[in-house]
């Protein structure tokens, strides 16, 4: 048994405030702060067939009033390969991005009056980024009406054709044509970003899309929020509500469908699985109509939508007696769906919050029954805009954050871009796992996991020579800071009750 020290002689990066279930604790592979000395943020991400990945978000430099579009390039084990920033004077955002045919897509938006690549034609313009893997512009195409024109998603189509949503409020350019305050926009162009077809939905007030998905038959379904009660929308319940419309491959509506309550409804992410399930979330401040149960003041609500003709076939809401938002919906390569969202809730199912705001995961394990699995966060506030589910069971998500303690020690300014990947016991049923390092061979930072509070935790050199006292671990994934550690190689011993491990540790 190791004697119990007192003091660290080399600084160990204790993760005490970053909050997991104790139930369905998770580890970490790895973690990475995005972005410069301002505001960052991450707001999508695509794999390509390498399994190499592409974020896209904005960033904004110490002293700068603006944004620029952020696109960067991590391989599988969260190596960052390259990061690309495109801007001019106002602010210009990455808002999604695909990767097809070696070719990797960024919708984009930009407030400059000078445009990214051409002038802008109103307040905000769309644009249609094309690059190939190593980060070189291939092509861009460039939209904008005389008002503003805000993207929101984008899907490649079967046939390699390009679909865009977005909302308007222009009335010139090319987007000439309003309906009310706001209108629906969806956009099909080629590969290379020739239109082929734009349309507008909606009716007199303001109405908004979110996300764009095409199906297995080649028809398009696109979802958004309306306040509007006539023109292309069948009702309104109140306030705003979720809306999904599918239509054939030409933009011609086959259907409309409006979800809600008496309160309002904010429509956040669209998926369809295989099997051309279409499942919608959003959050929702109502007890009426449509939603059958609301916990507190906003609740996360999660709908499979028939897609013959747009009825709900179950909902089910998530929440507490706080604010609950949905975020991101994403499916695993068993076909199980999972949810993430935030709250501010001081305690949500059962588990104490690390911050002001924290991100949750849940499971929808059947119609009607969502499970919900961990809670994870800093001392600030963090959000996810997308999450992917890998083949190991690990999660890679991408966000923001703030926090700036422990396991986001290397937050770069007031909030950054946050990439994730961890893993969580919630997908499988291991019950005493060995304990692990993430990465190894490691540049500093390594993160022990399946540790336990009555471990004892000491790392050695091949001579025998202490590197890092004795320490208690206080949670169950460890930050280890090797930054200040000669290159060689290293031996974790992990002192338990019923014996010994040893990780072998190699420092670059």
């Amino acid at each position: 048994m190791f004697t119990k020290r007192l003091y660290i002689a080399l600084l160990v990066s204790l993760c005490s405030s970053f909050a997991w279930s104790q139930s369905d604790q998770a580890f970490v592979y790895w973690q990475k702060s995005v972005g410069a000395q301002g505001e960052d943020v991450l707001n999508d991400m695509v794999k390509d067939d390498e399994n190499n990945f592409y974020v896209v978000g904005s960033t904004q430099t110490a002293g700068s009033q603006s944004m620029d579009i952020l696109v960067s390039k991590y391989s599988n084990g969260g190596r960052e390969l390259w990061t690309r920033t495109i801007g001019e004077s106002g602010d210009d955002r990455g808002v999604a991005v695909e990767f097809q045919n070696n070719t990797l897509y960024v919708l984009a938006s930009s407030t400059s009056k000078t445009g990214i690549f051409s002038a802008n034609v109103g307040r905000e313009d769309l644009y249609l980024i094309q690059m190939n893997p190593s980060g070189t512009i291939t092509s861009n195409t460039h939209f904008g009406g005389n008002k503003a024109d805000l993207p929101t998603d984008l899907a490649i189509a079967a046939n390699g054709d390009v679909l865009i949503s977005l909302h308007s409020t222009s009335t010139e350019g090319d987007f000439d044509l309003n309906k009310g305050q706001s209108d629906m926009w969806v956009m099909r162009t080629t590969a290379h970003g020739d239109l082929l077809w734009k349309y507008n939905y909606g009716g007199s007030d303001e109405d908004f899309t979110t996300k764009i998905a095409e199906l297995p038959t080649g028809e398009i379904v696109f979802s958004g929020h309306s306040s509007s009660f006539d023109g292309d929308m069948m009702l309104n319940y109140g306030d705003f509500d979720l809306s999904l419309f599918k239509l054939n491959a030409n933009g011609a509506i086959l259907w409309e469908q409006n979800y809600g309550g008496l309160q309002a409804e904010i429509s956040v992410d669209l998926l369809i699985d295989e099997s051309e399930h279409i499942f919608l979330t959003g959050n929702t401040q109502s007890l009426s109509f449509d939603i059958s149960k609301n916990a507190g003041f906003s609740d996360a609500w999660v709908l499979e939508i028939d897609p013959a003709n747009g009825s709900i076939l179950w909902e089910e809401t998530h929440g507490s007696e706080y604010s609950d938002y949905a975020s991101a919906l994403s499916l695993n390569e068993a076909g199980e769906l999972f949810l993430v969202g935030t709250t501010n809730a001081p305690v949500f199912y059962g588990e104490v919050s690390a911050g002001n705001k924290d991100t949750w995961l849940a499971r929808i394990d059947s119609p009607e029954s969502i499970e919900h699995l961990t809670l994870f966060g800093g001392e600030g506030y963090e959000s996810i805009s997308k999450f992917s589910l890998e083949a190991d069971g690990s999660m890679i998500v991408v966000g923001s954050s703030n926090s700036q303690e422990n396991l986001f020690s290397d937050n770069n300014g007031m909030s950054d871009g946050w990439l994730f990947r961890f893993d969580t016991k919630a997908f499988n049923n291991h019950s005493e796992d060995a304990v692990s390092a993430h990465p190894n061979p490691s540049t500093g930072i390594v993160y022990l996991n399946h540790l336990s509070t009555k471990d004892e935790v000491v790392v050695i050199d091949l001579s025998g020579n202490i590197v890092i006292e004795a320490f208690v671990p206080t949670a169950f994934s460890q930050v280890l800071d090797l930054t200040h550690v000669s290159p060689g190689v290293y031996l974790v011993q992990i002192q338990r009750a019923e014996g010994s491990e040893l990780i072998r540790l190699v420092k670059n």
